[in-house]
């Protein structure tokens, strides 16, 4: 038996989890000069980009104005997959075309990928992070660190402070807190056996006030109707129709009278389509409970919740498929969707990964407020733009006596131009000196919601590789660098950083 310990693993720069703003940060630094060490935790590579989260948002941004560098290239380099017509309708792909081009990104002799592991330990040296130890043994050392996950798993096991939930409404977040947009639904939340499931037991919350508590979260499912491409939908393994009690009588009263108005399903090339929970829908595919869970959870326990919730959203598909409550036309057009055969196959067609919207926040050298997204939107050490709504899902559903129910914390508000200062990647130096945070970068709820897109991600996963790559160049720490430095190789890059008069304006 071969019980010899595993030869450690080193680089300059370590980027952990090879979502796409880690695919960014990586390509960047090993651009930039440096050897870099990529480590996803699951066996394939893109985040929610190559696990059903096909499009990237072009029609809630500005695109032409904010989309420079690496995944600006990204995005023209996609086109090539589809006929005229289709680029017409710009920002929609699909996964697999995602995953090559993700893949060419970091096709570098300095970029290592290593799949399939998880982070078990990690060691510091003073404020600076020395090594991570992965679940096999390995452990992992360098001298700049990028954590590109979307839980913020490293920086949390560096100790950097972060945040969680919702901040209480103020003057400078009119938004933030809890926040009841959407109408009480006159249904009665209740049937003899107590409160139907899907809504909260606990006291509820006053408007404004902070939460612990963050958006829902769901799978962006694949879905086509393609009879020479479609597998059927299989029942989930244990099927109860009271999980789907609050649906029916959603369904009956006449909340939602078509398919679309219960799922999300957009239009992809080849008949195919993304599944997404609907914003607007009083019940779609997102479960109540497991979004403030899931981030503080284990692999272990992520991998149960990840089950469950694959489970949940199975019954949502049976119920609007077979129940006869659901309207006819409804039915019938489950009934005509499948799951396209050539996606996900060693997987049971189902997407890798959950769609996290929201986890755990750094709380670093600059924390971005709402009023940094719609008022005070330059910053003297801007490293991109942003420009997507401010975008929650709902976070929690109430009943309201025995007449009704309500969601709480949808937000939709058409967003505007603001820069992203390096600042809000990097933790205090006394947190941590040596790590760089672009994905669960220091924000509120508020303005993360206008934050967290993936081409935000790609742009601030770029700016940190090339911070790494400089700081071990100049020998400082990435708090220390010149900004002047940095904008240099972001201009180079042909990253857009600049937001003239003009763009304000928008």
């Amino acid at each position: 038996m071969n019980s010899a310990k595993p030869q450690p693993l080193r680089a300059d720069v370590v980027v952990y989890q090879a979502t796409p703003g880690g695919v960014c940060a990586a390509a960047a630094a090993a651009r930039a000069g440096a050897d870099v060490l990529l480590i996803e935790t699951d066996h394939r590579i893109g985040g929610l980009n190559t696990s059903g989260l096909n499009n990237n948002e072009q029609h809630h941004m500005f695109p032409a104005q904010t989309f420079g560098g690496l995944c600006g290239v990204f995005f023209d380099r996609l086109s090539r997959y589809y006929p005229e017509n289709w680029q017409q309708r710009p920002g929609w792909f699909n996964s697999d075309h995602l995953e090559a081009e993700l893949l060419q990104l970091i096709d570098h002799p300095s970029i290592t990928l290593l799949t399939g592991r998880h982070m078990a330990a990690l060691s510091k040296r003073g404020s600076s992070i020395d090594h991570i130890t992965l679940d096999d043994g390995s452990t992992a050392h360098a001298s700049a660190w990028i954590d590109a996950s979307y839980e913020g798993d490293l920086m949390a096991l560096a100790g950097v402070p972060w945040r969680m939930g919702r901040e209480a409404r103020s003057e400078l977040e009119p938004m933030a807190g809890v926040t009841w947009n959407d109408p009480v639904i006159t249904i009665d939340p209740y049937d003899g056996l107590g409160l139907l499931p899907g809504l909260s037991d606990q006291p509820t919350p006053h408007d404004g006030q902070p939460s612990d508590q963050v958006q829902v979260i769901n799978f962006r499912t694949t879905l086509t109707d393609d009879p020479a491409n479609r597998v059927p939908i299989p029942p989930p393994d244990h099927y109860n129709p009271r999980d789907h009690e609050l649906l029916a009588r959603s369904l009956q009263a006449g909340s939602m009278k078509t398919l679309r108005e219960v799922l999300g399903l957009y239009v992809l090339p080849n008949r195919q389509f993304e599944c997404n929970n609907n914003q607007k829908a009083v019940v779609s595919l997102a479960q109540r409970g497991i979004a403030t869970r899931w981030p503080l959870a284990s692999h272990e326990q992520r991998r149960a919740i990840w089950e469950d919730l694959r489970q949940y959203n199975l019954g949502v598909f049976h119920f609007l498929a077979t129940d006869p409550r659901v309207p006819t036309d409804i039915s019938q057009h489950m009934r005509a969707l499948g799951f396209p055969a050539h996606l996900y196959v060693d997987n049971g067609h189902w997407p890798y990964e959950v769609y996290v919207r929201e986890a755990r926040r750094m709380q670093g050298l600059y924390t971005m407020t709402e009023h940094d997204i719609r008022e005070d939107r330059r910053k003297d050490d801007a490293v991109c733009l942003g420009s997507h709504f401010i975008d929650s899902h709902w976070v929690d559903r109430y009943p309201v006596g025995r007449e009704g129910f309500r969601n709480e914390g949808r937000l939709w508000l058409k967003g505007r131009i603001f820069q992203l200062p390096l600042r809000c990647m990097l933790p205090r130096p006394e947190d941590c000196d040596n790590l760089i945070v672009p994905v669960c970068v220091s924000a509120t709820h508020v303005a993360w919601c206008a934050i967290r897109l993936e081409p935000t991600w790609m742009k601030l996963g770029e700016a940190a590789g090339l911070a790494a790559a400089l700081s071990l160049d100049h020998n400082r720490p990435p708090q220390e660098l010149q900004y002047s430095a940095l904008r240099s190789e972001l201009e180079r890059a042909e990253q857009i950083i600049d937001l003239p008069d003009e763009l304000l304006a928008l």
